[in-house]
């Protein structure tokens, strides 16, 4: 009986510390449509690439949250730029290190509800007609907002998938060729338990503690 309660309670304290936190999908979405709603654009020098998409309309598939509910219509803003020269690991491909920002809302414009925004580092890598920029901690900077998601922790997690991607992904100089594309993507974070949960929960345990020590007198 003890060992049972004590192992309950070294479960819950890893969790409630995030020792060993496994991150929740928090965010999943799509653009709504074809049309190719991100453009990249390379500086006059060739060293540097701009990707923007501005007041995308898209699709929240999954959320993290009880309220709204999925799916529901929204709007995405995302800006990065390159910060180093890119390269082809493999013959055909790109890999390049960006860094930037990005906001969910449910109003264009960057207004009404922010649903999800932050800042990331990140690497975008792809071939062809396909690309994904990614970034996650601890290996790179993510930082997450919310006004509907109430508390987001680490290990965080970003990632965009950038498809029909036109022209198809190349090198102009040191940095990633200008191109065109559809956007999708998704988002994870460790959900902390609110401080009225915790003390919950701990309550809970004390409760059984207490039935297990009457248990055994």
């Amino acid at each position: 009986m003890k060992l049972n309660f004590v192992a309950s309670a070294l479960v819950l304290a890893g969790a409630l510390t995030g020792g060993s936190a496994m991150a929740d999908t928090i965010l999943v979405f799509g653009q709504l449509g074809t049309s190719q709603t991100i453009t990249a654009t390379v500086n006059g020098a060739q060293t540097q690439t701009t990707i923007v998409g501005t007041d995308i309309p898209i699709e929240i598939s999954a959320f993290g949250a009880a309220a709204p509910a999925t799916p529901f219509s929204g709007f995405l803003d995302l800006n990065l730029f390159s910060t180093g020269a890119a390269s082809a690991p493999v013959p055909g491909t790109v890999l390049q290190m960006f860094s930037g920002s990005f906001s969910f809302n449910s109003l264009a414009n960057n207004t009404g509800t922010n649903y999800l925004s932050g800042t990331f580092t990140n690497a975008v890598f792809g071939s062809g007609s396909a690309m994904t920029i990614s970034g996650s901690e601890p290996s790179f900077s993510v930082a997450f907002n919310s006004g509907a998601l109430t508390t987001l922790g680490s290990p965080r997690a970003i990632s965009f998938s950038f498809t029909n991607v036109l022209p198809a992904a190349s090198i102009v100089g040191t940095t990633l060729a200008g191109f065109q594309s559809n956007v999708s993507g998704n988002a994870s974070a460790f959900n902390v338990p609110e401080p009225g949960t915790i003390a919950l929960i701990g309550a809970a345990l004390l409760g059984l503690g207490v039935t297990r020590r009457r248990a055994s007198v």
